[in-house]
């Protein structure tokens, strides 16, 4: 990376510091690759605040490209490992080298699954998807995994690729190019543009940011299309302030609509008066528990409580008394109420007849047994009647003559219970529990006030329910009243009608929810439309490309497009930054405004897009692996024989990979290889034993020299001819005249590259006269190849019945007279070359 791209990567990063969240995690996930179904949801819920959706990794200055200046110079040494990678071969390894490298594949052979593999964790104008083998179901979720190892300034790093996770940062110091690639720059408009690689992220940060808001237009659209309908006329602004109908307002609508039947009914008035019954019964209760209630107030229970306790201290000192007046007599009891009864029943006896009791005269007799008393007795009986007549005994009996008229005098609570159950009867089983409650209340204090319980705190009397039943029912009435007034009736309808209304909207309250919430959502997708302009990443385009767009990159530019000829004629270089996004535009040198894709041919738009590639590695210093997968489609001959000289030419400073499937460019490239005095490594990838992209360690026939055909024949002759033939395998003739066809063959190409130094060739259109002092041809030589090839024909003619065909032994000579051809005649080049294979590899410096 120069350090004029480095520049604008910080510019980019800083500039992405002062971005929102989801902004600068997109950027980082666009760094990854093209955002994915699974990835702009990710996006979108975060952009647009839903619950739970995780925060995105920021951008940071790592997740940018990688450059060499971070890791050094970086090339492929193998791909090898790989898992789930298309229908790919996994126990194949695909080898390179410095210089250049061939990767031969034929249709349907692999050779696009590693274009594919590269161009996902390289870095590309395109980053593609790599499938796995979607012929085996069981695949469908199985992991997809390579292994790379890499070449860091010569020493050995493997590094491992999980194509479901982020792709190594030292990848992406290495460039992959293929027809995907090409048409990223080739726009629909009349232009063909080229973004610096370093501003690529921001134009596709606006494409990205472009593609969200459609989508969220297409969400708005398909969530007002599934909205539920509002209830009747309400609009949205009614519905977010609808209230759900509360107890009172349920209360008020079902008391509503008994008036509305009982308008409709006309029962007023019959209604009225039942109210003012049950109204009238509950009040007689209310009014006898009170009124009984407050007879037995506090100040009542004292005064019985105060009568109560001066009956007992009276009866105390009057048996006080008893006892001291009585305590010589020898009956138990003298003195007490069963004694006194008696003494008044004998005084009443005595009076009776005329007499005085007790009597106090010389002849007073015992009233009970008639007999004389004497004056110990006579004594006696006036200390008894002193006792009986005495004040103490006369306030007991006014005491306790006051506490039973106290106690006559208190409510009974049969008649209450009576007027209770004609309450409940009238009123519903609803009031018996406050009925029974306040009698129990009004029991306890009873109990209190008779003595039957000690003075307690007791239940206190509770008519609230029974008073708040009477006050319905006389609403009632009065309700039912009134509905015989006009007015009231209108005002019934009118709040009938809004509390249904409202209890409607109720019924369909989950469709009210459900078109609130997408209301809801809407705005909230509205809003994140808003957020997704791409004015700003406009302006900054603008602004850095002033910076990108540099006289050397138009310089490169104009240098690539020189070379292709006759397009450089058609089209004019025109640097620019239109709509924000960062330009290098040629246009048609016209005054119309035809499309460029309607001008130029399909090639000629494919030449301008490598150009592009190419003036980015004029301009770049880097010296890390470039990839290209078949860079020549559509191209003519001229043009794919420039493009080979040009990646010959870039070898030399880079490792160059190029997998084709055209073998004329297979020529292009060993010609300039062989000319510039490269490095080359060449295999190609084939289907065999039912898998694709199984490696071969040699290019087809068609595209190998005269030595590397020689060992092709040496080998086949060696390890399956021979056994063939010691076999007396019926298959041997027919393998052996093949092999002859291949020997003549061999000897062709002798001709052209050796002997006529490929001053001639069939792939080639020119004549290539500076090669002409290179010819090695003699009259000997000719001589000594057409009488080789002679016999080779003839061997490889059909025998005469009876006669055996060509011997191993005679073919053994057959291929020694060719390899003594290919060792006289060869350049000197390959002789060094085959000197250096001979010697053992210098191994990589290993970390």
């Amino acid at each position: 990376m120069n350090d004029q791209d480095a520049l604008l990567q910080r510019r980019i990063f800083n500039w992405s510091q002062g971005l929102p969240g989801w902004q600068r995690g997109l950027m980082r996930k666009l760094c990854d690759g093209p955002l994915d179904e699974a990835g702009r949801a990710q996006v979108l819920a975060v952009l647009c605040g839903e619950a739970g959706a995780k925060a995105l990794p920021p951008l940071e200055l790592a997740n940018l490209p990688a450059d060499e200046a971070e890791h050094g110079r970086v090339e492929l040494r193998q791909i090898r490992g790989l898992r789930n990678v298309n229908r790919l071969a996994e126990d194949q390894v695909l080898r390179f080298g410095p210089g250049l490298n061939i990767v031969f594949g034929e249709n349907g052979a692999g050779k696009s699954g590693y274009g594919r593999l590269c161009r996902r964790v390289c870095r590309s104008a395109e980053v593609g998807e790599v499938l796995h083998d979607v012929f085996d179901p069981g695949k469908a979720d199985a992991p997809q995994t390579a292994e790379f190892v890499l070449a860091v300034d010569g020493e050995e790093r493997t590094v491992e690729v999980d194509l479901g996770a982020e792709a190594p940062r030292i990848l992406s110091a290495m460039t992959a190019f293929d027809a995907s690639c090409a048409d990223v720059h080739i726009s629909k408009s009349n232009t063909i543009e080229h973004t610096p690689r370093p501003l690529r992220l921001l134009k596709e940060l606006a494409e990205a940011q472009d593609e969200l808001a459609a989508e969220l237009a297409r969400r708005v659209e398909e969530r007002r299309e599934t909205l539920p309908p509002l209830p009747g006329e309400m609009s949205a602004e009614e519905a977010r302030s609808f209230e759900r109908l509360d107890e009172a307002e349920l209360e008020e609508l079902a008391g509503l609509e008994r008036a509305e039947a009982t308008i409709a009914a006309d029962r007023s008035e019959e209604l009225e008066g039942e109210a003012r019954k049950r109204a009238a019964a509950v009040r007689r209760l209310v009014g006898q528990l009170q009124d009984a209630w407050d007879r037995l107030d506090d100040e009542a229970l004292r005064e019985v409580a105060e009568l109560r306790q001066r009956l007992s201290r009276a009866e105390a000192a009057v048996d006080q008394l008893a006892a001291e007046a009585f305590s010589d007599q020898p009956r138990p009891g003298t003195g007490g109420e069963e004694w006194r009864e008696m003494w008044e029943a004998a005084r009443r006896f005595v009076a009776a007849a005329g007499g005085e009791f007790p009597d106090g005269g010389e002849d007073s007799t015992c009233p009970v047994c008639q007999q004389r008393l004497d004056s110990e007795a006579h004594e006696r009986m006036h200390r008894f009647e002193a006792f009986v007549s005495g004040e103490l005994r006369e306030q007991v009996r006014l005491v306790d003559l006051a506490l039973t008229e106290r106690l006559q005098g208190l409510p009974g609570l049969e008649k209450i219970v009576n007027l209770a159950e004609v309450a409940v009867a009238a009123g519903g089983e609803h009031l018996r529990a406050p009925a029974e409650a306040a009698l129990e209340a009004l029991a306890d204090r009873l109990s209190i006030a008779t003595g039957a319980t000690e003075p307690h705190q007791g239940r206190p009397l509770d008519l609230g329910p029974l008073r708040d039943y009477v006050a319905i029912q006389v609403a009632e009435a009065e309700g039912f009243a009134v509905l015989r007034d006009r007015e009231e009736r209108e005002r019934i309808e009118r709040r009938l009608l809004e509390l249904r209304g409202r209890r409607e909207v109720e019924e369909s309250l989950d469709d009210l929810i459900e078109h609130l919430r997408g209301l809801d959502q809407i705005a909230a997708w509205e809003e994140a439309r808003s957020e997704l302009s791409t004015r700003k990443i406009s302006q900054r385009i603008g602004e850095l490309s002033r910076l990108a767009i540099t006289g050397r990159l138009q310089e490169a530019l104009a240098e690539e497009i020189e070379e292709l000829d006759p397009i450089a004629d058609r089209v004019e270089l025109n640097a620019s930054a239109s709509k924000g996004k960062p330009a290098v535009r040629f246009k048609l040198r016209s005054e119309g405004r035809e499309r460029v894709a309607k001008v130029l041919s399909t090639g000629e738009q494919t030449a301008l897009a490598t150009a592009f590639f190419l003036a980015e590695l004029r301009v770049s210093d880097e010296r890390s692996t470039i990839v290209l997968d078949d860079p020549i489609s559509s191209l003519d001959h001229q043009r794919r024989e420039h493009l080979a000289a040009r990646l010959a030419e870039e070898a030399r400073k880079r490792q160059v990979v190029v997998l084709t499937h055209d073998l004329v460019f297979v020529y292009y490239l060993l010609e300039r290889a062989e000319e510039l005095g490269l490095e080359l490594h060449s295999q190609a990838l084939t289907r065999a034993g039912g898998e694709v992209g199984v490696v071969s360690d040699n290019l087809p026939w068609e595209a190998r020299s005269p030595m590397q055909r020689l060992k092709a024949l040496r080998h086949e002759l060696n390890h399956e001819l021979r056994g063939l033939y010691k076999g007396r395998d019926s298959a041997y003739e027919r393998r052996a005249q093949l092999w002859l066809l291949d020997l003549r063959k061999g000897y062709e190409r002798l001709i052209e590259v050796y002997l006529l130094n490929s001053v001639v060739e069939r792939q080639a259109l020119p004549i290539r006269v500076q090669k002409l002092h290179g010819i090695r041809w003699s009259p000997e030589l000719a001589e000594e190849i057409d009488v080789a090839m002679r016999e080779i024909s003839g061997a490889a003619h059909q025998e005469p019945l009876g006669r055996e065909g060509p011997t191993l032994t005679r073919l053994e000579a057959l291929l020694a007279k060719f390899a003594d051809l290919c060792e006289r005649t060869k350049p000197a080049r390959e002789r060094g070359a085959d000197e250096a294979a001979a010697q053992e590899p210098v191994p990589l410096r290993s970390r």
